[in-house]
């Protein structure tokens, strides 16, 4: 990439070796949220035959957590999986087609993807944080 103090920092031209390591980015980008919507259809899939076999021994179809958080966990898993689908397909668009409009766009959506995936990495460590507190003074209690 050519420096140049005179200009914008959205107006840069890229070298080869930027378009391909962009190229392999985005590559990857798509492996990844193609991988990630396979395992949501096998974690339906799953769920589903967890559901029938649990009927079969009596218990109720929709009771509780049992169908609330996969549920949750997998929206949360089709958001994050297209929105690295639709980044990858961006940046690819923009790199083969020298578009900065699409380019942007899936740098836009690449930033949306980590954000989203690091606010959840935060919940998920003061949930593991609150817990193991929870567990450490519960052990106390009975003189463990």
């Amino acid at each position: 990439m050519e420096n140049n103090p005179n200009s914008s920092i959205f107006d840069f031209n890229l070298d080869e070796e930027s378009r391909s390591h962009l190229a392999a980015i985005a590559q990857w980008t798509n492996i990844n949220a193609i991988a990630g919507l396979a395992s949501a259809a096998i974690t339906i899939t799953f769920f589903i035959v967890t559901l029938i076999r649990l009927s079969n021994y009596g218990g109720n179809l929709f009771s509780g957590l049992i169908v609330v958080w996969p549920f949750i966990s997998l929206v949360v898993s089709l958001v994050l999986n297209i929105t690295l689908l639709n980044a990858s397909s961006s940046i690819k668009k923009g790199i083969e087609g020298s578009s900065q409009a699409h380019f942007e766009t899936g740098i836009t959506k690449l930033a949306t993807y980590f954000k989203i995936v690091g606010i959840i990495t935060i919940i998920a460590i003061v949930f593991v944080a609150f817990v193991m507190l929870a567990g450490i003074l519960a052990g106390r209690g009975t003189g463990f």
